[in-house]
């Protein structure tokens, strides 16, 4: 017995599927019914293969307004903030936007050094400790308060690959928009998806979800040595489109760990 989706045939009523038959079936134009917008999200939404279609098209007119050149000296050696200005199309970063790389004090670029990063990290807040403005006024400690979140702020950003690629986007003026992740990832990633939360449910031991979980991990990889790659180029339309894979397969490991935690 194929567990999985419901999909309906036209004309034909409604039968119970796995992912894998489903995309074959979507292929050829038939109906389905999905709920792979979030590894998390239990709602179903019927997106008929024409609406599909539709969307891929509008996805890529967005994308191609956003493929701008941003230009790097020595790689991305130079900083991100004022190659915005080295633009031929695309918006420039908000001038509200932080710029968390200049903040610590490193190069802004997707692959980070993390001694680096933690010794950047370590001596800005050893600059703005508290027991160094005990004696100062309210208002100028409040000031090293609000420079010490900034800083825990930024070091745990670009600390992070996925919040690292999103800060990166927005300050070469692309601001990663989270709710249209399933458009960027295309049916086949999602159909993916969905068979790993199938997955995930039948699993009964913590060897079946440990192997689960080490082969998200080897995804997420592969997925971060993508997204350095078009960084590096630059390609911001590949690196937007593997920022939204990257969302799912954080997803996906939390999902797994859930199960875990529900077995034990």
């Amino acid at each position: 017995m194929w567990r999985g989706t419901a999909v309906k045939l036209h004309h034909t009523g409604h039968i119970m599927i796995s992912s894998r038959r489903a995309f074959a079936l979507v292929g050829r134009g038939v109906s389905y019914m999905h709920h792979v917008s979030g590894i998390n999200d239990k709602k179903n939404v019927q997106a008929p293969f024409s609406m599909l279609h539709s969307q891929r098209l509008v996805t890529h007119q967005k994308l191609s307004r956003i493929r701008c050149p941003l230009r790097y000296e020595s790689s991305t050696e130079r900083s991100v903030t004022s190659s915005a200005t080295d633009m031929e199309s695309g918006e420039k970063p908000s001038e509200t936007t932080k710029n968390y790389f200049t903040l610590l004090g490193i190069v802004p670029r997707f692959a980070v050094d993390d001694k680096e990063l933690k010794s950047a990290y370590k001596t800005l807040m050893a600059g703005v400790h508290p027991d160094r403005f005990a004696t100062k006024s309210e208002e100028e400690r409040e000031l090293k308060h609000t420079e010490a979140s900034d800083i825990t702020r930024a070091y745990g950003v670009i600390r992070d690959p996925l919040d690292r690629a999103v800060h990166l986007l927005e300050l070469a003026g692309i601001p990663f928009d989270e709710t249209s992740s399933g458009d960027l990832v295309g049916m086949e990633f999602l159909m993916q998806i969905m068979e790993i939360r199938e997955d995930v449910e039948a699993a009964s031991s913590d060897e079946d979800l440990q192997k689960l979980l080490d082969a998200n991990k080897n995804r997420i990889v592969t997925t971060i040595g993508e997204l350095q790659k078009s960084f590096e180029e630059p390609n911001f339309e590949e690196a937007v489109r593997q920022t939204a894979c990257l969302r799912y397969w954080n997803r996906a490991e939390e999902t797994v760990r859930e199960k875990m935690s529900e077995i034990n």
